[in-house]
């Protein structure tokens, strides 16, 4: 069964699973992005009857950790995005690009 990579060079094949690799991390962020709003309702709707519940302040502390770590993370997930996004209508690079986040967000700072 030939699967359609047995004729590429071994820098063609690299390139192309690098490319997969990058698109499947894309994919899982997009999902973190569509996801991340849901999931802050749920964990308000958790912590208000958690803190009418108990009554303990310390209760509000925990989900303003919670919810501010929510939000850096969407605020990552929505930056990402946009530099990857950039990168593949722009095959230049984020380089060419005016955007100061482009340049820390680049798909290649993902790469290993």
């Amino acid at each position: 069964m030939d699967s359609g990579s047995a004729h590429l060079t071994p820098a063609e094949s690299a390139t192309l699973h690098r490319r997969v690799r990058r698109e499947q991390f894309a994919l899982l962020v997009k999902s973190s992005k569509t996801a991340t709003p849901s999931v802050f309702v749920i964990s308000l709707v958790f912590w208000l009857i958690l803190y009418r519940e108990l009554s303990d302040p310390w209760v509000l502390v925990w989900a303003f950790a919670m919810h501010l770590n929510q939000l850096v993370r969407y605020l990552f997930t929505l930056r990402y995005l946009s530099a990857f996004d950039a990168a593949e209508q722009d095959p230049a690079g984020p380089a060419s690009s005016s955007s100061s986040w482009g340049s820390t967000a680049s798909p290649g700072v993902w790469r290993r």
